[in-house]
């Protein structure tokens, strides 16, 4: 699968503030509560490569721990919900009105808590948060090379259990907080849902579609064995093996199955589009495997007829 490391690159795309305050063009960024303040910080990674619709495997910020001559503050128990910024034009905010409007404009959060203690010169991960650059790399609007803001805001910290981790400044961005991403790409522009409105992108194994069967039958035997009968007839066959789908649109996709759920099926591929209604016909669940060591993943196969 890709892998990429995306980062900030200019002075002030990285920022830290509280109630009160608002800082840019400093050498740290503050999580958990600093003094009695919360530490909240922006970082505005640049310039990211997977495209519309990649499927995200796996997210995270490695950050680099240094001291403010403050003393040590990091034994306590420090807390932090990471988000989005949610949209595909971000702008790092210059001024604490603006850091405190983007609050209001996130991404659902990843909660990070009782973050271990730091020491200073070290390398330290966040916990993944795949689930909410996926829903940014989803959005109509998103392209490869756009920017996306990450935020970390306060979440009940312990007075004065703070982390400063390595800001854009801090000797000439070498230790600038780091954005590691996995995806596999997007390939081809297949969805299915129960209207056009909700649909779940699929990227197929690149050998796995298989399109279209169209014949004149004169009887059709359903899921349920009931026969049905055409005089001139066709249909429609598409099996669509695939990986790495979250869980809970492989649940979703599961229970269509399970209740026999009538979907339709879009196709924008290359020089092939379409909209075909269809209903899942698998003679067992669809989606019942786990992409090891993932446990928020899932591999299976769909086959589909159309009615």
């Amino acid at each position: 699968m890709p892998t990429g490391i995306f980062y900030s690159t200019q002075s002030g795309d990285d920022t830290t503030w509280n109630d009160i305050d608002f800082h840019s063009n400093i050498v740290n960024n503050t999580l958990g509560s600093f003094l009695t303040y919360d530490g909240n910080t922006s970082i505005l990674i640049r310039d990211i490569t997977p495209g519309k619709n990649a499927n995200i495997i796996s997210a995270k910020l490695k950050m680099f721990a240094i001291n403010l001559g403050l003393g040590n503050y990091d034994n306590d128990t420090a807390n932090e919900n990471i988000y989005f910024e949610d949209t595909v034009n971000p702008v790092a905010p210059t001024k604490l009105s603006e850091a405190l409007a983007l609050e209001i404009r996130l991404t659902s959060p990843v909660a990070w808590n009782a973050i271990e203690h730091w020491t200073t010169g070290q390398w330290y991960w966040s916990p993944d948060f795949s689930n909410a650059f996926q829903s940014i790399v989803n959005k109509p609007n998103w392209l490869s090379g756009k920017n996306a803001q990450i935020v970390l805001l306060n979440n009940g910290s312990t007075n004065n259990a703070f982390r400063a981790l390595a800001a854009y400044d801090y000797s000439s961005a070498q230790y600038r907080p780091e954005f590691h991403v996995e995806w596999s790409p997007a390939e081809t522009g297949y969805g299915l849902g129960t209207t056009s409105a909700d649909q779940i992108s699929f990227s197929p194994k690149w050998d796995s579609y298989k399109r279209g069967k169209k014949q004149s039958a004169i009887h059709n035997r359903s899921r349920s064995s009931k026969l049905n009968i055409y005089n001139y007839g066709s249909y429609k066959r598409i099996v669509i093996e695939t990986e790495f789908l979250e869980a809970d649109r492989a649940a979703e996709v599961n229970s269509w199955w399970d209740s026999g759920t009538k979907v339709q099926f879009h196709i924008n591929s290359g020089n092939s589009s379409g909209v075909y209604s269809m209903m899942i016909m698998n003679e067992s669940t669809p989606f019942a495997q786990y992409n090891k060591p993932h446990t928020d993943r899932m591999t299976g196969r769909i086959e589909l007829e159309g009615y």
